[in-house]
């Protein structure tokens, strides 16, 4: 779709014999961005000549532009700093003259915003000094800005205030970082992404930076485009998918519904079977009252959840229903396999998003503020069904089940149905029922046949195939692979389509066909290198880095360290199994499917591939000198190690610029099997120091470093640091600690958010998000025993001298011995929401939930005592005994106490109905926490 708006770019050249590079640096920034849509203008000024009006011709020229125009003006040439202002230099120019022969560099701003609707601009000063320059312009935003509500000025430099540039490096290295492949699913090269990009390719003595300036009300523009931009919601998408889907209902619903995964571009409807499955899922949608219980639609990868859900969704729709391929396809479904039209309200793709991106939806859906959305779905009393499908693939799976599926979960107005894999089922509670498509029942070899054939077949399609218009060589071969593929329509498809890449029909006489998933995807693989002429081992060897990712992917220039010269060959080749997706603002690439990675796994060789992966990335460090590695390299190259060399890491935990650029969680997860004297030594210090190192650029991490190193009297180590060539704000030359200080420790084990802590008898018990309760012994901050595991995670612990007691989001509440941390009898079970507090006193446990019950326990026998108790009408966030009562306390905001008897002695109401999120007791006295900032103070008395 072409853009409503003109791009607009002016060069500006400034030669001198000094810098003979000016002429090439605009001839690669011209190639550069003209590439990008943007259109040279006033091309006179490339090669600025003594007595050309600059500031007049940008004037006129900016007066011509368009209001929602995007321009870039580059200027490139010498730049000075005299009496703390910057100057451009201009043909004739004498810097010790700057006020009558230069032009201060905030003037070009001031000429582009005076008497223009010019809004959107970025300047790109390629001089010495230009950091000075945007100083000096950020003094001018309120000029700039004017009447202007919108204006986006921002500033690109190719050096700091007190540096000087690189004759044409500034240049080269930008058209290279803006000219890399950057796939389909990233808009836009995002200027603060670009800059740290441009850190790793020029030498540390030039840093780029940037600023902005104006209002920037919402996104700022896209100055640096995608052209192969697609869509965002394709992210994760097999890359062949690109060409047919556009749109949401093309992106999920429909390609699932259509049963091909979009092997093919002309709508034929592929989707066979799951008869007994629909029937069962139209009955829950056709009832005429609800009972409060959602569903859940699950099963291995490949069963067909998604094209379960995504028939229903179609066939719900009036107007999809009607389309006449569509219709003629519903006519042939099986009795009581139709929903009712309009029978599904709202439906919603979870890949990818976030908690707030569903509640988003579902306002926009139903009305009101996201946070909102859910009591007003709650409250009502309409029927509802609302369809979920891919939790397991969402960001922050475990959130949206637990703050938005669950809590939606138990009213009989709302019928939620979800579809996911099995381990984001303990996520939901226990008010959802489960149709597992593996079972027995549900599953029909016949079925698959049909759904093989089809695709084999390829019926109105251009792809090649040797089974078209051959009806009956074609059942036989998909009878065999619906056998072998065991009921998974994953490993189906991908035989079918290693079948499909044949010049023949295969001889079953002959040749087995595979019945798992490493052996399906090794026969492609097979196939697919024999009709390219590359061969298996070079397509095998191009996709194996792709089965070791970390993070979201790999950068296409990091997966070319990995491999043989073939990527871009295999991008298009292998383009129905590889995916795209974003990280860190840039393009990375991974397996579409888990199962497809594991395939090219083998634990005989996983560590050796990984070492290599490791070396290569230490090995293309520039010069060694770790502050310019790939951000990449920088984020993951200890997990590589760790997986395959611990040797390549204890090297590189020596070399201080390596430990100011790592990613400090991933390096200090994976810096368990450390073993060195040294590379101890030096993590130990790492540790010390972590809590200073959370913000901040390399400089600032070193000059941190440098300061823990002389807190701990380690002189060479601080030498090290204070060696390291790189521009910062402080150094440390010396440090003084104070000898009267509490002695403390960072207790370090748990890899996700701590949300409970009790002490006892020396031994501290915390629970976290990670699932686990871990239990420390106070003085030496040593860890006792393995970590206890919860099933989810654990929100609440408490203890006495001998027991600890925990409550999760698995509904269950735990006892455990507290000197050794092993389990105490069995999880007590009864909470039919996630446990958030417990208590523990003279033999009795409480717990409370989110549904706001309280439970009591006796610790002995661990059974029940007399009925819930029920008094608020919100989450239970505190429990405490005190004396001969139990104190609960909820968002509702209300504190109930409760006397020995489980009944309700009295309840306490705040000045406002806020939630109540602590509580302690000392005596007669309770201590109220709300919402996490006032508190209250009340009295048993």
């Amino acid at each position: 779709m072409p853009e409503e708006f003109a791009r607009h770019l002016v060069l500006v050249g400034v030669r001198d014999d000094d810098i003979p590079g000016v002429a090439k640096s605009v001839e690669l920034m011209t190639e550069c961005l003209t590439t990008l849509g943007y259109r040279q203008a006033l091309p006179e000024l490339a090669n600025l000549q003594p007595g050309m009006d600059l500031k007049g011709k940008l004037s006129t020229w900016a007066s011509t532009l368009a209001k929602d125009d995007i321009a870039i003006l580059y200027f490139a040439g010498h730049g000075g700093t005299v009496a703390g202002r910057h100057y451009l230099g201009l043909p004739g120019s004498d810097l010790t003259r700057p006020s009558a022969t230069a032009l201060p560099s905030e003037e070009l701003f001031r000429v582009l915003a005076e008497g223009t609707q010019l809004l959107r601009l970025l300047v790109i000063l390629d001089t010495c000094y230009s950091g000075q320059g945007a100083l000096d312009a950020l003094g001018l935003a309120n000029v700039l800005q004017g009447e202007e509500k919108d204006r986006a000025f921002l500033v690109v430099t190719a050096s700091r205030p007190k540096q000087e540039a690189g004759d044409e490096d500034f240049a080269v290295a930008f058209r290279a970082c803006v000219l890399e492949k950057r796939g389909d699913a990233l808009p836009r090269y995002e200027i603060p992404t670009l800059i740290s990009d441009l850190k790793g390719k020029l030498k540390p003595s030039q840093t780029p930076a940037w600023v902005p300036l104006g209002l920037m009300l919402g996104e700022a523009p896209d100055f640096l485009p995608n052209p192969s931009f697609s869509s965002a919601g394709l992210v994760g998408r097999p890359i062949e998918d690109r060409h047919f889907f556009h749109d949401d209902l093309l992106q999920h619903w429909k390609p699932r519904a259509i049963g091909s995964e979009a092997i093919f571009q002309s709508g034929q409807w592929y989707f066979t079977g799951r008869t007994a499955a629909l029937q069962e899922l139209v009955a829950y949608l056709s009832a005429p009252t609800g009972t409060g219980r959602g569903l859940i639609v699950t099963g291995d990868p490949g069963c067909g959840k998604s094209a379960v859900l995504g028939y229903l969704t179609l066939a719900s729709d009036p107007d999809e229903a009607s389309q006449p391929t569509f219709e003629a396809f519903l006519a042939s479904m099986p009795e009581g396999t139709r929903p009712a039209p309009d029978s599904i309200t709202f439906a919603l793709a979870l890949r990818g998003k976030t908690l707030a991106d569903a509640k988003g939806a579902l306002a926009e859906r139903f009305g009101g503020k996201p946070d909102e959305v859910l009591g007003k779905l709650t409250a009502g009393n309409a029927n509802t069904v609302l369809v979920f499908d891919a939790l397991d693939e969402a960001t922050a799976s475990d959130d949206i089940a637990d703050k938005l599926l669950r809590p939606l979960s138990g009213y009989p107005h709302l019928r939620i149905i979800v579809g996911t894999r099995r381990p984001q089922i303990k996520f939901l509670g226990q008010r959802f029922d489960q149709l597992d498509l593996d079972l027995p029942r549900y599953r029909s070899d016949a079925d698959l046949a049909q759904y093989v054939s089809r695709i084999l077949l390829a019926k109105g399609e251009t792809r090649p195939t040797p089974y078209r218009d051959r009806p009956g060589p074609t059942r036989e071969v998909a009878k065999a692979v619906a056998e072998r593929a065991n009921g998974n329509y994953l490993i189906a498809r991908t035989v079918a389509r290693s079948l499909m890449e044949r010049d023949t029909i295969i001889d079953l006489t002959k040749e087995q066909l595979p019945q798992n998933m490493p052996d399906a995807f090794a026969d492609y693989i097979r196939v697919l290198g024999e009709r390219s002429g590359l061969g298996e081992w070079r397509v095998r060897e191009s996709l194996m880095p792709l089965a070791y990712v970390k993070g979201q992917g790999l950068p296409l220039d990091i997966w070319e360290l990995f491999t043989p010269s073939y990527v871009e060959q295999i991008l298009s080749l292998a383009a129905a199994f590889i995916a795209e997706y974003v990280e860190e603002g840039r393009t990375v690439y991974r397996l579409y499917h888990q199962a497809l990675a594991d395939a090219l796994h083998d634990a005989r060789l996983d560590a050796e591939r990984e070492r290599k992966m490791a070396q290569a990335l230490r090995d293309a460090v520039p010069e060694s000198n770790w502050l310019r590695a790939h951000w990449f390299t920088r984020k993951y190259f200890s997990v590589y190690a760790a997986a395959g060399s611990v040797e390549l890491l204890e090297q590189a935990m020596l070399d201080v610029k390596f430990l100011a650029v790592a990613n400090l969680p991933l390096l200090l997860a994976s810096s368990k099997s450390i073993k060195t004297l040294e590379a101890t030594r030096r993590l130990n210090w790492l540790k010390l120091a972590s809590d200073r190192l959370t913000h901040g650029d390399e400089a600032e991490r070193l000059s941190n470093l440098e300061l823990c190193a002389l807190q701990s009297n380690a002189a060479d180590l601080a030498h090290n640091c204070k060696q390291v060539d790189v521009r910062r704000k402080w150094s440390p030359n010396w440090a003084r600690w104070s000898r009267i200080v509490t002695p403390h420790r960072i207790l370090r084990g748990h890899t996700r958010s701590v949300n409970s802590v009790a002490i006892s008898d020396g031994i501290i018990v915390s629970g976290s998000d990670d699932y686990t309760v871990r239990f420390w012994n106070s003085a030496t901050s040593e860890p006792i025993g393995e970590p206890a595991h919860h099933e989810n995670k654990v929100m609440a612990v408490a203890a006495d001298s001998s027991t600890a007691v925990s409550g999760g989001w698995d509904d269950t509440v735990r006892i455990w011995d507290l000197k050794t941390g092993r389990p105490k009898g069995r999880p007590l079970t009864g909470h039919t929401n996630r446990v958030l507090a417990v208590a523990l006193s003279g033999g009795v446990i409480a717990s409370g939930d989110a549904g706001g019950t309280v439970l009591l326990w006796d610790l002995e026998t661990a059974t029940r005592i007399g009925e819930p108790l029920k008094g608020h009408k919100g989450p239970i966030r505190a429990l405490a005994f005190a004396n001969e009562f139990l104190i609960s306390g909820g968002d509702d905001g209300t504190i109930c106490i409760w006397d020995s008897s489980g009944k309700l002695h009295r309840t306490t109401l705040p000045d406002s109905p806020t939630p109540l999120t602590s509580l302690a007791i000392a005596g007669d006295v309770i201590a109220a926490v709300y919402n996490y900032r006032s508190l209250q103070r009340w009295s048993l008395a």
